[in-house]
């Protein structure tokens, strides 16, 4: 399994966690979605569900990441750190 195919599959996981929590039931229903066999999930984790939080952050991580590096943060220290913060919720929420 590549990190795309681990990708979608949060993704499409990531729909189902409203009503059903983060489980195996929300990333069977996220690879069914998909068209993945859902004996694939147990691929990317011994334990599936309990190690999928670092993966939920690391995209937005990542995109904090590319948005700091093509503008970069000016001013003090809490400016900077200030700036960061601001741009990481708008990454999450751009309402």
């Amino acid at each position: 399994m590549t990190n795309t195919d681990r990708d979608a599959l949060l993704d499409a996981a990531l729909v189902h966690v409203p009503f059903e929590g983060m489980n195996e039931r929300a990333l069977a229903a996220g690879a069914r979605d998909i068209g993945m066999d859902a004996a694939l999930i147990r691929v990317i984790s011994r334990r599936a569900a309990p190690d999928w939080p670092p993966p939920i952050t690391a995209a937005p991580d990542r995109a904090l990441r590319e948005a700091l590096a093509a503008t970069p943060l000016e001013g003090r220290f809490r400016d900077r750190v200030a700036q960061a913060v601001w741009q990481r919720l708008e990454l999450s929420d751009p309402e």
